[in-house]
């Protein structure tokens, strides 16, 4: 019997089948989806991979996508960055900071927790000791105290850049002065700018009114530039908001102080009016909530009046009480009216629709600590070129 001849079918299946090539706009669209952690380590399958998460355009793609991952508030882009204090001798201290973020979706719902720490980036002494100014995009600022550097860095990716001093010489007389910061973005230049703004007395030291010394620092330049100075008077000491392009801040003109905004794009002040802070309102602070000024009004009895500042002026938001000691500004809003507080004790979810309260169920959250921030995870790199 002859052999049969070979099924040509059959060999067609046997060879090893090409893989399928996506198109290069195809992987770049699924890219801009990913969370970073995943980018950073697709950086070293292949160098086109690098090349395309590292470029420009892609970073700001990504940045996109991370701003409308979903409209439910809060996402998984979002995260909350705090300082966790632990208690143990070291060198004849007790205290010891721990650098910690966690997802902001999961402070909300999750059970579990996961908060890992992200360990010392900005390699301070232990004499020193930093603050958080200001949140944009995933950038974080941070001044390092008691000697005021300035650092800008993106905590997803570990990148830093550390600032030159924006006032040479005024150490000599720090004891008669005061520097209040502020962080944001020119949406006209694409920049992102931080305001360091010095209220001082005369070198002589006497006891007459402030006066100011406002200077710029350009991340896209890399330099400080001065502004002359501050228009309206002398801000309060404390950290500038941003909100839709303007840096905001306290004034002590009244009573009851006033507001001024200084646009970042034209570089320009005006004064701002303030909402129905109302009689028996002690004292009122600044806070953005997401993306949007607010003003918070305390009174003697517990209760907090909360502003939010929208096109046609300010809203009412909800007005809160029962809380005893002293408490701060909220720090986020979700979808379904719930409010996060940062509490000198804790962390606490506030429902101002069905006037409910919770807090989160992780105990680190629940610790003595009260400077947290949020902020985006992006790719963001305060190493902006030209």
């Amino acid at each position: 019997m002859e052999p049969l001849p070979p099924n040509p079918m059959r060999a067609r299946v046997d060879q090893p089948q090409p893989r399928p090539i996506l198109p290069p706009e195809l992987i770049a669209e699924i890219f801009t989806w990913l969370p970073v952690d995943s980018l950073l380590r697709f950086r070293c399958v292949c160098k086109s991979f690098k090349t395309l998460i590292s470029s420009t355009d892609f970073v700001k793609s990504h940045l996109r996508s991370r701003k409308a991952l979903s409209n439910t508030r809060p996402n998984r882009a979002e995260r909350l960055f705090r300082r966790s204090m632990s208690f143990f001798m070291r060198r004849e201290r007790d205290i010891d900071w721990r650098v910690l973020s966690c997802s902001l979706y999961s402070v909300y719902n999750d059970p579990q927790i996961d908060l890992p720490e992200l360990g010392s980036l900005l390699d301070q002494d232990d004499d020193f000791y930093d603050w958080i100014i200001g949140s944009r995009d995933g950038l974080l600022c941070s001044v390092i105290y008691p000697n005021h550097d300035v650092v800008v860095w993106n905590p997803s990716t570990r990148v830093s850049r550390s600032l030159p001093n924006y006032e040479p010489g005024f150490e000599k007389w720090r004891s008669s002065c005061y520097t209040v910061f502020g962080f944001g973005y020119d949406f006209q230049l694409d920049d992102y700018k931080v305001v360091a703004v010095l209220a001082y007395r005369d070198k002589q030291g006497n006891d007459t009114e402030y006066q100011t010394s406002v200077n710029v620092f350009s991340l896209r330049t890399r330099a400080w530039r001065k502004m002359g100075g501050f228009h309206y008077g002398v801000p309060l000491m404390g950290d500038a908001k941003f909100a839709a392009g303007s840096l905001y801040y306290k004034m002590s003109m009244s009573p009851f102080g006033a507001l001024v905004s200084l646009d970042l794009a034209t570089e320009t002040y005006d004064k701002v009016v303030l909402p129905d802070l109302g009689k028996d309102t002690t004292h009122w602070e600044l806070e953005t909530l997401i993306d949007r000024l607010s003003v918070s009004c305390f009174n003697d009895d517990g209760f907090c009046t909360v502003w939010v500042m929208k096109e046609l002026g300010w809203t009412k938001l909800f007005r809160v009480g029962g809380f005893r000691g002293e408490f701060c500004c909220p720090l986020y809003i979700s979808d379904i009216g719930e409010v996060l507080w940062e509490t000198y004790e804790s962390l606490i979810i506030y429902n101002y629709k069905d006037k409910s309260c919770r807090l989160p169920t992780s105990e680190v959250l629940k610790n003595q600590d009260r400077h947290s921030t949020v902020y985006m995870e992006t790719l963001v790199s305060p190493m902006i070129m030209n």
